[in-house]
């Protein structure tokens, strides 16, 4: 979510060219939830930790 705020203080835009999501998309606005998406799409996966056995 660090890199969707950077976006937005940054006013950066992202143009999609090509698909069903064609068009300019600004972190402000309509596009908030688009950015908020594809940053947690694009951070690492956590660790997670194996469920405990009994016994």
């Amino acid at each position: 979510m660090t890199l969707s705020a950077e976006l937005q203080v940054g006013d950066i835009q992202i143009e999609l060219l090509t698909g069903p999501l064609t068009g300019v998309y600004d972190p402000n606005g309509m596009g908030a939830m688009f950015f908020a998406v594809l940053a947690v799409a694009g951070q690492p996966a956590s660790p997670r930790s194996s469920p405990s056995r009994p016994g």
